[in-house]
């Protein structure tokens, strides 16, 4: 796979999580809440990702400039590198106590820390260690020029 081809299905993925955490069918709060509580818990996208507005409009955020740079090879490359740092950023917020709930507007603790350290090794993958192949050459011709 390339990293172009990459950036696209991380666009689409994170993109379709985004808005699916404004879903309230798919959206469910955490089950260690009490039933008398007066906190409705953090909602969970799928009952596994942290589903504050804040961490759908930052997916959707994310999904769309991994599309914008989706268009070329060396956008997408580029582009891996800055989402690798971004997700590097949000796994370690994850487990920093006090960053973890982002002053109560996001929910990076949990799953999400494990799902933004993988997207943190896969962007580092396709944006520092995976090696695009080159665009195919055009065949030269076999006659010689006088």
């Amino acid at each position: 796979m390339t990293s172009r081809r990459f950036a696209l299905l991380l666009g689409i993925l994170l993109l379709l999580m985004g808005v699916a955490g404004f879903v309230p069918a798919l959206v469910r709060p955490a089950d260690d809440v009490h039933g008398l509580s007066l906190d409705g818990g953090t909602p969970l996208l799928f009952g596994w990702f942290g589903a504050r507005a804040l961490n759908n409009v930052v997916r959707i955020a994310l999904g769309a400039a991994a599309l914008v740079s989706a268009r070329s090879m060396d956008e997408a490359v580029r582009g891996c590198r800055r989402a690798a740092g971004a997700f590097l950023l949000l796994a370690i917020c994850g487990v920093v106590p006090g960053l973890d709930t982002m002053f109560g507007l996001m929910s990076l603790y949990g799953n999400d820390i494990w799902l933004h350290g993988l997207l943190f090794l896969l962007c580092l993958y396709y944006g520092w260690i995976h090696h695009n192949p080159a665009p195919p050459q055009a065949p030269e011709s076999s006659a010689q020029p006088l």
